[in-house]
């Protein structure tokens, strides 16, 4: 099954067009359709995923099971997205995160962290 295919599928099954999916995306119209001869990159493959919180191994044909993973995290992609970020960061940068999700974890878990959850930023 192809790419494209499989996204029509996950698209059929969510009850949206393929154009809805690129407009929430921000893919130019009729981008997704030509995806069959000219692959996308990897990023805009990752964001297809993240939506339909399935792997890109799924979406690239690697396996057929879309959730090849049980599910015990509320949101899976939440997690997928952190993990590809902090990829993309130096060894050094790595750290320095690790080191403030750890301070992070810590306040939160002892009550300490405040948040103004009204706002979107911090």
């Amino acid at each position: 099954m192809s790419l494209v295919t499989r996204i029509k599928n996950l698209s059929n099954n969510k009850k949206i067009t393929i154009a809805e999916l690129e407009r929430k995306l921000d893919f130019p119209y009729g981008s997704i359709r030509k995806w069959d001869e000219h692959q996308p990159g990897i990023k805009k493959i990752e964001k297809v995923a993240d939506y339909f919180d399935v792997s890109t191994d799924y979406l690239l044909g690697r396996i057929d099971d879309p959730v090849p993973f049980k599910k015990t995290d509320k949101d899976n992609s939440n997690l997928r997205a952190i993990q590809r970020g902090a990829k993309e960061l130096s060894p050094k940068d790595q750290e320095l995160l690790l080191k403030y999700m750890q301070f992070t974890f810590k306040n939160i878990s002892n009550g300490t962290f405040k948040h103004d959850t009204s706002k979107d930023n911090f």
